[in-house]
Protein backbone atom coordinates (compact mmCIF):
# COMPACT_ATOMS: atom_id res chain seq x y z
CA UNK A 1 0.00 0.00 0.00
CA UNK A 2 1.19 3.34 -0.73
CA UNK A 3 2.01 5.48 1.77
CA UNK A 4 2.25 9.48 1.86
CA UNK A 5 3.74 11.87 4.48
CA UNK A 6 1.40 14.02 6.71
CA UNK A 7 3.43 16.65 5.35
CA UNK A 8 2.99 15.97 1.95
CA UNK A 9 -0.71 15.40 2.36
CA UNK A 10 -1.03 19.43 3.87
CA UNK A 11 1.04 20.32 1.13
CA UNK A 12 -1.53 18.57 -1.17
CA UNK A 13 -4.32 20.44 0.83
CA UNK A 14 -2.48 23.86 0.72
CA UNK A 15 -2.09 23.91 -3.05
CA UNK A 16 -5.41 22.83 -3.94
CA UNK A 17 -6.99 25.46 -2.01
CA UNK A 18 -4.48 27.96 -3.14
CA UNK A 19 -5.56 26.81 -6.77
CA UNK A 20 -9.46 27.55 -5.59
CA UNK A 21 -8.43 30.80 -4.58
CA UNK A 22 -6.63 31.96 -7.04
CA UNK A 23 -9.63 30.30 -9.65
CA UNK A 24 -12.50 31.32 -7.83
CA UNK A 25 -13.44 27.54 -7.86
CA UNK A 26 -16.01 26.48 -5.62
CA UNK A 27 -16.43 22.66 -5.45
CA UNK A 28 -13.81 19.76 -6.03
CA UNK A 29 -13.19 16.26 -5.87
CA UNK A 30 -9.89 14.45 -6.08
CA UNK A 31 -8.80 10.80 -5.52
CA UNK A 32 -5.62 9.10 -6.00
CA UNK A 33 -5.77 5.04 -5.98
CA UNK A 34 -3.72 1.86 -6.84
CA UNK A 35 -4.64 -0.63 -9.69
CA UNK A 36 -6.08 -2.82 -6.88
CA UNK A 37 -8.83 -0.14 -6.07
CA UNK A 38 -7.18 1.16 -2.61
CA UNK A 39 -7.48 4.76 -1.90
CA UNK A 40 -4.05 6.39 -1.25
CA UNK A 41 -5.68 10.30 -1.20
CA UNK A 42 -9.30 11.37 -1.64
CA UNK A 43 -11.09 14.62 -0.36
CA UNK A 44 -13.64 16.57 -1.09
CA UNK A 45 -13.23 20.68 -1.36
CA UNK A 46 -16.23 23.00 -1.44
CA UNK A 47 -19.35 23.05 -2.89
CA UNK A 48 -21.41 21.39 -5.04
CA UNK A 49 -23.90 24.25 -4.11
CA UNK A 50 -22.32 27.25 -2.55
CA UNK A 51 -25.61 28.65 -2.29
CA UNK A 52 -27.33 26.16 -0.72
CA UNK A 53 -24.09 25.06 1.25
CA UNK A 54 -24.21 21.73 -0.50
CA UNK A 55 -21.33 19.47 -0.10
CA UNK A 56 -19.27 17.75 -2.62
CA UNK A 57 -18.97 14.20 -2.44
CA UNK A 58 -17.87 10.79 -4.62
CA UNK A 59 -21.45 10.88 -5.94
CA UNK A 60 -21.53 14.26 -7.12
CA UNK A 61 -22.08 14.66 -11.32
CA UNK A 62 -19.40 16.60 -12.57
CA UNK A 63 -19.11 17.41 -16.77
CA UNK A 64 -16.12 15.72 -18.02
CA UNK A 65 -15.57 18.07 -21.31
CA UNK A 66 -13.03 16.63 -23.49
CA UNK A 67 -12.33 13.85 -21.15
CA UNK A 68 -15.26 12.26 -23.69
CA UNK A 69 -12.76 12.33 -25.81
CA UNK A 70 -11.08 9.08 -24.56
CA UNK A 71 -14.35 7.17 -24.34
CA UNK A 72 -15.20 7.77 -27.85
CA UNK A 73 -11.65 6.62 -28.69
CA UNK A 74 -12.06 3.24 -26.83
CA UNK A 75 -15.52 2.74 -28.68
CA UNK A 76 -13.59 3.36 -32.10
CA UNK A 77 -11.07 0.95 -30.76
CA UNK A 78 -13.84 -1.11 -29.73
CA UNK A 79 -15.08 -1.12 -33.02
CA UNK A 80 -11.77 -2.12 -34.83
CA UNK A 81 -11.20 -4.52 -32.64
CA UNK A 82 -14.59 -6.29 -33.76
CA UNK A 83 -13.91 -5.80 -37.07
CA UNK A 84 -16.58 -3.10 -38.06
CA UNK A 85 -14.26 -0.12 -38.90
CA UNK A 86 -10.49 0.46 -39.66
CA UNK A 87 -8.56 3.37 -38.19
CA UNK A 88 -7.34 3.99 -41.76
CA UNK A 89 -10.79 4.02 -43.18
CA UNK A 90 -10.96 7.22 -45.01
CA UNK A 91 -13.71 10.03 -43.59
CA UNK A 92 -15.27 10.70 -46.47
CA UNK A 93 -16.63 6.77 -46.33
CA UNK A 94 -18.79 7.83 -43.73
CA UNK A 95 -19.79 11.33 -44.28
CA UNK A 96 -21.05 12.41 -47.68
CA UNK A 97 -20.48 16.02 -47.01
CA UNK A 98 -16.92 15.75 -46.69
CA UNK A 99 -14.95 14.87 -49.95
CA UNK A 100 -11.41 15.90 -48.82
CA UNK A 101 -11.43 17.93 -52.07
CA UNK A 102 -9.20 20.66 -50.83
CA UNK A 103 -6.74 17.98 -48.84
CA UNK A 104 -2.64 16.79 -50.13
CA UNK A 105 -3.61 13.48 -48.81
CA UNK A 106 -6.39 11.31 -47.83
CA UNK A 107 -8.24 12.61 -44.15
CA UNK A 108 -8.65 8.79 -42.08
CA UNK A 109 -10.16 8.29 -39.11
CA UNK A 110 -6.74 7.62 -37.36
CA UNK A 111 -6.13 11.36 -37.86
CA UNK A 112 -9.14 12.25 -36.25
CA UNK A 113 -7.93 10.52 -33.22
CA UNK A 114 -4.86 12.05 -32.55
CA UNK A 115 -5.81 15.99 -33.98
CA UNK A 116 -4.08 15.53 -36.93
CA UNK A 117 -5.96 16.16 -39.44
CA UNK A 118 -4.92 19.71 -40.38
CA UNK A 119 -7.52 22.02 -39.38
CA UNK A 120 -7.15 25.57 -37.47
CA UNK A 121 -9.66 25.40 -34.94
CA UNK A 122 -13.64 25.91 -36.69
CA UNK A 123 -16.57 28.01 -35.64
CA UNK A 124 -17.66 26.32 -32.51
CA UNK A 125 -21.25 24.52 -34.14
CA UNK A 126 -23.20 24.15 -30.85
CA UNK A 127 -26.02 21.80 -30.49
CA UNK A 128 -28.51 25.11 -29.20
CA UNK A 129 -28.04 26.96 -32.26
CA UNK A 130 -28.67 23.62 -34.48
CA UNK A 131 -31.68 22.26 -32.76
CA UNK A 132 -32.81 26.16 -33.65
CA UNK A 133 -32.52 25.72 -36.61
CA UNK A 134 -33.78 22.70 -37.36
CA UNK A 135 -37.19 23.74 -35.50
CA UNK A 136 -36.58 20.81 -32.63
CA UNK A 137 -37.84 21.44 -29.10
CA UNK A 138 -36.36 18.98 -26.61
CA UNK A 139 -40.44 18.64 -25.13
CA UNK A 140 -41.21 16.60 -28.07
CA UNK A 141 -37.59 15.66 -29.57
CA UNK A 142 -36.16 14.23 -26.09
CA UNK A 143 -33.03 15.31 -24.65
CA UNK A 144 -30.93 16.76 -27.59
CA UNK A 145 -28.17 14.29 -26.42
CA UNK A 146 -29.90 11.20 -27.75
CA UNK A 147 -31.43 12.59 -30.87
CA UNK A 148 -30.41 10.59 -34.11
CA UNK A 149 -32.09 13.91 -35.77
CA UNK A 150 -29.68 16.18 -34.75
CA UNK A 151 -26.49 13.63 -34.25
CA UNK A 152 -27.64 13.53 -38.40
CA UNK A 153 -27.72 16.95 -39.09
CA UNK A 154 -25.17 17.91 -36.92
CA UNK A 155 -22.45 15.32 -38.67
CA UNK A 156 -23.47 16.93 -41.95
CA UNK A 157 -22.63 20.86 -40.97
CA UNK A 158 -19.53 19.38 -39.24
CA UNK A 159 -18.53 17.58 -42.51
CA UNK A 160 -19.14 20.12 -44.69
CA UNK A 161 -17.44 22.76 -43.00
CA UNK A 162 -14.44 21.33 -42.96
CA UNK A 163 -14.10 20.15 -46.19
CA UNK A 164 -14.98 23.69 -47.11
CA UNK A 165 -11.57 24.42 -45.77
CA UNK A 166 -8.81 25.96 -48.09
CA UNK A 167 -6.34 27.10 -45.35
CA UNK A 168 -5.20 23.90 -44.01
CA UNK A 169 -2.10 23.83 -41.21
CA UNK A 170 -0.58 21.20 -43.38
CA UNK A 171 -1.64 17.62 -44.69
CA UNK A 172 -3.29 15.16 -42.96
CA UNK A 173 -1.40 13.46 -40.18
CA UNK A 174 1.37 15.97 -40.48
CA UNK A 175 0.59 18.48 -37.97
CA UNK A 176 -1.06 18.42 -34.42
CA UNK A 177 -3.77 21.19 -33.73
CA UNK A 178 -6.52 20.81 -31.36
CA UNK A 179 -10.04 19.65 -33.27
CA UNK A 180 -13.60 19.42 -31.32
CA UNK A 181 -14.91 18.91 -35.05
CA UNK A 182 -13.53 15.62 -35.37
CA UNK A 183 -13.68 13.81 -32.67
CA UNK A 184 -17.18 14.83 -32.97
CA UNK A 185 -17.42 13.00 -36.24
CA UNK A 186 -15.85 9.68 -34.61
CA UNK A 187 -18.66 9.74 -32.28
CA UNK A 188 -21.02 9.99 -35.27
CA UNK A 189 -19.20 7.16 -36.72
CA UNK A 190 -19.34 5.17 -33.25
CA UNK A 191 -23.35 5.68 -34.07
CA UNK A 192 -23.00 4.81 -37.26
CA UNK A 193 -20.91 1.42 -37.04
CA UNK A 194 -21.76 0.10 -33.76
CA UNK A 195 -25.23 -1.05 -34.45
CA UNK A 196 -26.87 1.32 -32.02
CA UNK A 197 -29.23 4.34 -32.28
CA UNK A 198 -26.99 7.05 -30.56
CA UNK A 199 -23.46 7.05 -29.78
CA UNK A 200 -24.88 6.98 -26.08
CA UNK A 201 -26.40 3.67 -26.39
CA UNK A 202 -22.99 2.02 -27.73
CA UNK A 203 -21.49 3.72 -25.14
CA UNK A 204 -23.78 2.54 -22.44
CA UNK A 205 -23.90 -1.09 -23.45
CA UNK A 206 -20.36 -1.69 -24.41
CA UNK A 207 -18.65 0.34 -21.66
CA UNK A 208 -20.54 1.74 -18.76
CA UNK A 209 -22.45 -0.97 -18.23
CA UNK A 210 -19.80 -3.44 -18.36
CA UNK A 211 -17.89 -1.14 -15.92
CA UNK A 212 -21.11 -0.38 -13.31
CA UNK A 213 -20.56 3.12 -14.05
CA UNK A 214 -24.46 3.56 -13.78
CA UNK A 215 -23.99 7.65 -13.01
CA UNK A 216 -22.16 8.79 -16.23
CA UNK A 217 -24.28 9.67 -19.64
CA UNK A 218 -24.27 11.90 -21.69
CA UNK A 219 -27.81 13.15 -21.34
CA UNK A 220 -28.56 16.99 -20.49
CA UNK A 221 -31.47 16.80 -19.20
CA UNK A 222 -31.25 13.90 -16.33
CA UNK A 223 -27.88 15.39 -14.47
CA UNK A 224 -29.82 18.83 -13.90
CA UNK A 225 -32.31 17.33 -11.79
CA UNK A 226 -30.50 14.87 -10.51
CA UNK A 227 -30.15 15.73 -6.73
CA UNK A 228 -26.57 15.34 -6.02
CA UNK A 229 -25.61 17.12 -9.42
CA UNK A 230 -23.46 20.19 -9.38
CA UNK A 231 -24.27 23.74 -9.91
CA UNK A 232 -22.06 25.13 -13.03
CA UNK A 233 -19.78 28.02 -12.43
CA UNK A 234 -18.47 30.92 -14.53
CA UNK A 235 -16.61 34.01 -14.32
CA UNK A 236 -18.04 37.14 -16.12
CA UNK A 237 -16.88 40.26 -15.85
CA UNK A 238 -15.13 38.96 -12.64
CA UNK A 239 -18.08 38.44 -10.94
CA UNK A 240 -19.01 34.43 -10.13
CA UNK A 241 -22.24 33.06 -12.03
CA UNK A 242 -24.00 30.09 -11.53
CA UNK A 243 -26.44 27.92 -13.62
CA UNK A 244 -27.54 24.68 -14.38
CA UNK A 245 -27.64 24.31 -18.33
CA UNK A 246 -25.50 21.36 -19.54
CA UNK A 247 -26.19 22.66 -22.81
CA UNK A 248 -24.05 25.97 -22.42
CA UNK A 249 -21.22 26.22 -25.51
CA UNK A 250 -21.77 22.08 -25.90
CA UNK A 251 -20.86 21.03 -29.43
CA UNK A 252 -23.68 20.14 -31.44
CA UNK A 253 -22.14 15.62 -31.59
CA UNK A 254 -21.31 14.07 -28.48
CA UNK A 255 -17.73 13.46 -28.83
CA UNK A 256 -16.38 16.62 -28.39
CA UNK A 257 -17.42 16.27 -24.81
CA UNK A 258 -20.92 16.16 -23.62
CA UNK A 259 -19.95 13.09 -20.85
CA UNK A 260 -21.00 13.67 -16.48
CA UNK A 261 -19.93 11.07 -14.22
CA UNK A 262 -18.56 11.20 -10.86
CA UNK A 263 -15.22 10.29 -8.51
CA UNK A 264 -17.05 7.15 -7.98
CA UNK A 265 -17.51 5.91 -11.55
CA UNK A 266 -14.23 7.74 -13.04
CA UNK A 267 -12.58 5.74 -10.39
CA UNK A 268 -13.75 2.70 -12.44
CA UNK A 269 -12.62 4.01 -15.14
CA UNK A 270 -9.26 5.36 -14.91
CA UNK A 271 -8.81 0.96 -12.94
CA UNK A 272 -9.91 -0.38 -16.05
CA UNK A 273 -6.79 1.49 -18.41
CA UNK A 274 -4.36 0.09 -15.06
CA UNK A 275 -5.87 -3.39 -15.31
CA UNK A 276 -4.72 -3.42 -19.18
CA UNK A 277 -8.49 -3.21 -19.93
CA UNK A 278 -10.53 -5.37 -17.52
CA UNK A 279 -13.02 -4.71 -15.11
CA UNK A 280 -12.51 -5.26 -11.47
CA UNK A 281 -14.52 -8.71 -11.64
CA UNK A 282 -11.63 -9.96 -14.40
CA UNK A 283 -13.80 -9.94 -17.34
CA UNK A 284 -12.18 -7.77 -20.63
CA UNK A 285 -13.76 -4.34 -22.06
CA UNK A 286 -11.19 -3.87 -24.61
CA UNK A 287 -7.76 -6.58 -25.79
CA UNK A 288 -4.81 -4.89 -24.29
CA UNK A 289 -3.34 -4.47 -27.46
CA UNK A 290 -6.06 -1.81 -28.67
CA UNK A 291 -4.87 -0.19 -25.46
CA UNK A 292 -1.28 -0.03 -26.22
CA UNK A 293 -2.18 1.61 -29.61
CA UNK A 294 -4.44 3.57 -27.88
CA UNK A 295 -1.44 4.97 -25.68
CA UNK A 296 1.52 5.44 -28.28
CA UNK A 297 2.55 8.44 -29.14
CA UNK A 298 1.30 9.63 -32.13
CA UNK A 299 2.02 13.59 -32.12
CA UNK A 300 4.03 16.22 -30.74
CA UNK A 301 1.81 18.61 -28.47
CA UNK A 302 4.86 20.20 -26.64
CA UNK A 303 8.44 19.29 -26.28
CA UNK A 304 7.48 17.44 -22.91
CA UNK A 305 4.22 16.20 -24.11
CA UNK A 306 2.47 13.95 -26.96
CA UNK A 307 -0.62 12.94 -28.28
CA UNK A 308 -1.66 9.37 -28.41
CA UNK A 309 -5.09 8.51 -29.40
CA UNK A 310 -7.67 10.12 -27.28
CA UNK A 311 -4.99 10.75 -24.65
CA UNK A 312 -1.48 13.34 -23.74
CA UNK A 313 1.20 11.56 -23.17
CA UNK A 314 4.43 12.82 -20.81
CA UNK A 315 7.19 11.96 -18.56
CA UNK A 316 6.80 11.99 -14.80
CA UNK A 317 9.74 11.35 -13.04
CA UNK A 318 10.41 8.12 -14.31
CA UNK A 319 7.15 7.30 -15.33
CA UNK A 320 5.04 7.62 -18.38
CA UNK A 321 1.56 9.46 -17.24
CA UNK A 322 -1.48 9.94 -19.62
CA UNK A 323 -4.55 11.36 -19.54
CA UNK A 324 -6.69 14.26 -20.16
CA UNK A 325 -8.07 17.63 -19.37
CA UNK A 326 -11.81 19.10 -19.98
CA UNK A 327 -13.14 22.37 -19.91
CA UNK A 328 -16.74 23.69 -20.05
CA UNK A 329 -18.63 26.51 -19.16
CA UNK A 330 -18.84 25.20 -15.30
CA UNK A 331 -16.13 22.44 -15.79
CA UNK A 332 -12.26 21.53 -15.23
CA UNK A 333 -11.44 18.27 -14.93
CA UNK A 334 -8.69 16.09 -15.38
CA UNK A 335 -7.50 12.26 -14.89
CA UNK A 336 -4.69 10.36 -15.09
CA UNK A 337 -2.64 7.02 -14.86
CA UNK A 338 0.71 5.57 -14.44
CA UNK A 339 0.59 2.16 -15.67
CA UNK A 340 4.02 1.60 -14.74
CA UNK A 341 3.17 2.65 -10.86
CA UNK A 342 0.00 1.21 -10.96
CA UNK A 343 -1.39 4.57 -9.92
CA UNK A 344 -4.39 6.71 -11.30
CA UNK A 345 -6.04 10.37 -10.53
CA UNK A 346 -9.07 12.04 -10.92
CA UNK A 347 -9.63 15.43 -9.96
CA UNK A 348 -12.99 17.26 -11.31
CA UNK A 349 -14.19 20.89 -10.21
CA UNK A 350 -17.27 22.49 -10.96
CA UNK A 351 -15.37 26.48 -11.89
CA UNK A 352 -14.74 26.94 -15.87
CA UNK A 353 -10.65 27.77 -15.79
CA UNK A 354 -9.77 25.91 -12.54
CA UNK A 355 -5.77 24.48 -12.97
CA UNK A 356 -6.91 20.90 -12.48
CA UNK A 357 -4.15 19.74 -14.32
CA UNK A 358 -1.66 20.91 -12.28
CA UNK A 359 -3.73 19.63 -9.16
CA UNK A 360 -3.69 16.01 -10.95
CA UNK A 361 -0.15 15.90 -11.49
CA UNK A 362 0.87 17.64 -8.06
CA UNK A 363 -1.28 14.18 -6.77
CA UNK A 364 0.62 11.87 -9.05
CA UNK A 365 3.67 13.06 -7.52
CA UNK A 366 2.51 12.37 -4.03
CA UNK A 367 1.89 9.18 -4.69
CA UNK A 368 5.36 8.04 -5.67
CA UNK A 369 6.72 10.03 -2.87
CA UNK A 370 7.70 13.30 -4.45
CA UNK A 371 6.57 16.72 -3.13
CA UNK A 372 3.29 17.60 -4.56
CA UNK A 373 3.95 21.17 -6.06
CA UNK A 374 3.08 22.51 -9.44
CA UNK A 375 5.60 21.12 -11.72
CA UNK A 376 7.99 23.44 -13.39
CA UNK A 377 10.35 23.59 -16.16
CA UNK A 378 14.21 24.87 -16.55
CA UNK A 379 14.20 28.32 -18.52
CA UNK A 380 17.29 28.16 -20.60
CA UNK A 381 19.12 31.53 -21.29
CA UNK A 382 18.14 31.62 -25.16
CA UNK A 383 17.83 34.33 -26.84
CA UNK A 384 15.82 35.07 -30.68
CA UNK A 385 17.06 37.21 -32.92
CA UNK A 386 15.99 40.91 -33.59
CA UNK A 387 14.55 39.31 -37.18
CA UNK A 388 12.77 36.39 -35.58
CA UNK A 389 11.26 38.53 -33.00
CA UNK A 390 10.11 41.03 -35.63
CA UNK A 391 8.21 38.28 -37.70
CA UNK A 392 6.64 36.60 -34.72
CA UNK A 393 5.15 39.29 -33.32
CA UNK A 394 1.42 39.86 -34.77
CA UNK A 395 -1.73 38.84 -33.98
CA UNK A 396 -3.22 34.82 -34.33
CA UNK A 397 -6.83 33.87 -34.94
CA UNK A 398 -9.22 31.31 -34.90
CA UNK A 399 -13.22 30.65 -35.44
CA UNK A 400 -13.32 28.75 -32.37
CA UNK A 401 -11.81 30.74 -29.35
CA UNK A 402 -9.90 34.24 -28.91
CA UNK A 403 -6.75 34.90 -30.45
CA UNK A 404 -4.07 36.06 -29.18
CA UNK A 405 -1.28 38.31 -29.89
CA UNK A 406 2.32 38.55 -29.27
CA UNK A 407 4.28 41.55 -29.38
CA UNK A 408 7.46 43.99 -27.83
CA UNK A 409 6.77 45.67 -24.53
CA UNK A 410 9.93 47.30 -22.93
CA UNK A 411 12.98 44.75 -23.92
CA UNK A 412 10.41 41.82 -23.22
CA UNK A 413 8.38 39.67 -25.38
CA UNK A 414 4.56 39.27 -24.49
CA UNK A 415 1.67 37.42 -25.21
CA UNK A 416 -1.43 39.32 -24.70
CA UNK A 417 -4.41 36.90 -23.98
CA UNK A 418 -7.76 36.90 -22.48
CA UNK A 419 -7.71 40.20 -21.49
CA UNK A 420 -4.20 39.69 -19.88
CA UNK A 421 -0.08 39.43 -20.86
CA UNK A 422 2.22 37.13 -19.78
CA UNK A 423 6.03 36.92 -20.63
CA UNK A 424 7.15 34.80 -23.46
CA UNK A 425 10.65 32.75 -22.44
CA UNK A 426 12.72 31.70 -25.39
CA UNK A 427 14.17 28.06 -24.97
CA UNK A 428 14.80 27.10 -28.17
CA UNK A 429 14.63 28.70 -31.72
CA UNK A 430 10.99 27.92 -32.06
CA UNK A 431 9.82 27.24 -28.45
CA UNK A 432 9.17 29.58 -25.47
CA UNK A 433 7.61 29.42 -22.52
CA UNK A 434 4.86 31.45 -20.49
CA UNK A 435 4.60 31.11 -16.90
CA UNK A 436 0.93 30.85 -15.47
CA UNK A 437 0.28 30.99 -11.78
CA UNK A 438 -0.18 26.81 -11.87
CA UNK A 439 1.71 25.75 -15.40
CA UNK A 440 4.18 26.36 -17.85
CA UNK A 441 2.51 26.32 -21.47
CA UNK A 442 4.32 26.46 -24.42
CA UNK A 443 4.41 28.04 -27.61
CA UNK A 444 5.58 27.31 -30.81
CA UNK A 445 6.44 29.53 -33.74
CA UNK A 446 5.18 27.45 -37.05
CA UNK A 447 7.05 28.80 -40.33
CA UNK A 448 6.98 28.16 -44.15
CA UNK A 449 9.67 27.04 -46.56
CA UNK A 450 11.17 30.48 -46.68
CA UNK A 451 11.52 30.40 -42.63
CA UNK A 452 8.48 32.70 -41.90
CA UNK A 453 6.11 32.21 -39.30
CA UNK A 454 2.22 31.27 -40.49
CA UNK A 455 0.79 30.29 -37.39
CA UNK A 456 1.98 29.24 -33.80
CA UNK A 457 0.71 26.49 -31.26
CA UNK A 458 -0.13 27.81 -28.04
CA UNK A 459 -0.74 25.31 -25.61
CA UNK A 460 -2.68 22.53 -28.01
CA UNK A 461 -4.00 24.59 -30.66
CA UNK A 462 -2.61 25.93 -33.84
CA UNK A 463 -3.81 29.71 -34.64
CA UNK A 464 -3.04 31.51 -37.60
CA UNK A 465 -1.14 34.62 -37.76
CA UNK A 466 -3.12 37.13 -39.42
CA UNK A 467 -1.17 40.60 -38.98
Amino acid sequence: MVKISDENIKKFDRLCLDIMGKNKAVGVAASFFTRDNEVIYENFYGYRNAEKRLPVDENTIFGLASITKSFVTLCILKLEQEGKISLSDPVSAYFPSFTGKNMKKPLQLKHLLCHAGGFYPLHRTVVYDVAKAMGLDEDTEGDFALSVNLAQEGAKIVALQMDEQTDLIGPAGEKMSYCNDGFGLLSDVVRMAGGENTFSDYLRKNILEPLKMDRTCCDFLKPAMDDNSSMLYTIKENKLCCHHDYHDNSFVLNGAGVLKSTLSDMKKYVSMYLNEGKNSDGSRIILYRYLEEMMKPRQVVNPDMFYCYGITLKRLENFNLFGHSGGLPGVSSYFSFMPEAGIGGVVLCNTENASMGALCEAGMMMCIGKEPAVIRHDIPDFKWTDEFINDICGKYEASEEDGFEILKADGDIILRANGSDTKLHPVSPCHAIAQKPFSDVYLKALTDDEGRVYAARYSSRVLKKVK
